[in-house]
């Protein structure tokens, strides 16, 4: 700190706080004992990766199948994968037919 601080704007450097309590952003019922919060957690891997895999194949399976149900369209929308209330590229509006005062004229016979 003593080395970057002198090239900061002392207004800056005001604004800076090192090794701050996080306990005033996050409640301590959601902060692990190693961080002055009540959470006393052990990672085991055994446990959490293969669940952690097993949600992200369970997620990609069910995104993939919306992508299929859509017409597995490139460039789908991520929202619409993901089953969020934005349609799909492949549902979006077709152009609507023109109406017949907006239909071309017939060529008249001094024209052809």
């Amino acid at each position: 700190m003593k080395v970057i601080t002198p090239f900061i704007d002392p207004q800056t450097r005001e604004k800076l706080h090192f090794n701050e309590d996080v306990s005033l952003y996050v409640p301590r019922e959601h902060l692990w004992t190693e961080l002055g919060g009540d959470v006393e957690f052990e990672y085991d891997h055994s446990v959490y990766w293969p669940a952690l895999n097993g949600l992200t194949q369970e997620r990609y399976n069910e995104r993939k199948a919306r992508w299929e149900k859509a017409g597995k369209h490139i460039g789908e929308s991520e929202i619409h994968l993901r089953g969020g209330d934005v349609s799909s590229v492949g549902q979006a509006a077709a152009p609507e037919a023109p109406k017949q005062s907006e239909a071309p004229a017939e060529p008249k016979a001094d024209q052809v």
